[in-house]
């Protein structure tokens, strides 16, 4: 989806700026962000700011619009923390934060409303844990584990309700063969 497309536009538009900002090295963000007019006239507009800069968090539309996003890499090191954002008030508040840190995991709301965060790495070493997030209690849990840790990898919701996890960086590139319906 692009921007200005579908009724979620202009939340995707706020998190695209909002993420993107996240990197600290990114000066192309820097600039645009001085430059508030510009980026109004092109339909951007602002909204509260992460209390947790971060580098390949997830970030999940969860059933009741708000967005979880977890994990990543801090300026100092990598994050448990998991923060979420309300588009109603444009702000950020903090939730549950994960029991292993995680860069560059994928997330997946379940059936059950719950988000599944899978794999990722941290320092290069891939994770093969999973945890459950309950929006309703603001918690995590551990789950299962992949057979392979892997991070950089795809995942996919299937109709009964399991999620397909597949490809990815582990210690060693993962090809399509190594796949598992968690």
């Amino acid at each position: 989806m692009h921007r200005g497309a579908g009724p979620r536009a202009p939340l995707l538009a706020a998190l695209t700026l909002v993420l993107a900002a996240c990197t600290p090295t990114s000066e192309r963000v820097a600039a645009a962000l001085d430059q508030p007019s510009v980026l109004a006239a092109q339909g951007w507009s602002m909204t509260g700011s992460l209390a947790s800069g971060r580098l390949g968090p997830t970030a999940t539309l969860l059933p009741n619009g708000k967005v979880l996003v977890a994990g990543g890499q801090g300026p100092d090191d990598y994050l448990l923390v998991a923060e979420l954002y309300d588009p109603a008030t444009g702000a950020w508040a903090p939730t549950g934060s994960l029991a292993q840190t995680r860069q560059d995991a994928t997330a997946t709301v379940l059936p059950s409303g719950k988000v599944l965060i899978v794999g990722g790495h941290v320092g290069g070493a891939p994770r093969a844990s999973a945890e459950l997030y309950d929006p309703a209690t603001g918690t995590w849990s551990s789950t299962g584990s992949l057979s392979t840790g892997r991070g950089n990898h795809a995942v996919t919701l299937l109709p009964t309700g399991k999620v397909l996890v597949l490809g990815g960086q582990g210690s060693t590139t993962l090809t399509h063969r190594q796949c598992r319906a968690v």
